[in-house]
């Protein structure tokens, strides 16, 4: 997994997918990226995509909209499978939006990369360890997978409804929060 835009600064968008990833023991390789750093609470920082020699199955991306086409442009054929937009910055603010939105789907697509976002909160696999999210929510203790999965669009009432179902002690193994999908 990358994580670009990946900050030890817990003020920072890229933080806490990567603490979360962390905290949980996600058992593969993580890649955090970000040029002004060597490296973050000791795994290496790569200064872009391009850095990584090894295929990357999820990225991550917690930068600045205008940051984003050139980090995709950067994938080579093939590299990243799969990514996730935490970033806000396109539909949801309007025409301009959602030009930059379908300007961000044309160019993912053109790199052959799924996506999930933009304005996503992120996802969760308790079972397989894979939390890359910016929901607070998982930052509560004992979370245990469960046989549920909730997927939604709203990244607040997903949050909402997942400290709810921990409150009442059931278990959700999966979450997706779709963003401007």
């Amino acid at each position: 997994i990358g994580i670009a835009g990946a900050s030890a600064d817990t003020g920072k968008l890229g933080a806490l997918p990567l603490t979360f990833l962390r905290k949980y023991g996600y058992p593969g390789a993580l890649f955090p990226i970000n040029p002004n750093v060597s490296d973050i609470d000791g795994l290496p920082c790569y200064p872009n995509i391009s850095a990584i020699s090894a295929p990357v199955d999820l990225l991550v991306i917690a930068t600045a909209a205008a940051r984003i086409p050139d980090l995709l442009r950067e994938c080579r054929p093939g590299q990243v499978k799969s990514a996730i937009v935490l970033s806000s910055g396109y539909a949801e603010l309007g025409v301009d939006g959602v030009t930059l939105q379908n300007d961000l789907r044309s160019l993912a697509l053109s790199k052959g990369i799924r996506f999930i976002g933009p304005n996503s909160v992120g996802l969760a696999n308790l079972k397989d360890k894979i939390i890359p999210t910016i929901s607070q929510v998982f930052d509560q203790p004992n979370l245990q997978p469960g046989p549920i999965a909730f997927i939604t669009q709203s990244g607040a009432v997903g949050t909402a409804v997942m400290a709810l179902v921990h409150a009442e002690q059931l278990k959700i193994g999966h979450f997706v929060s779709t963003g401007n999908e």
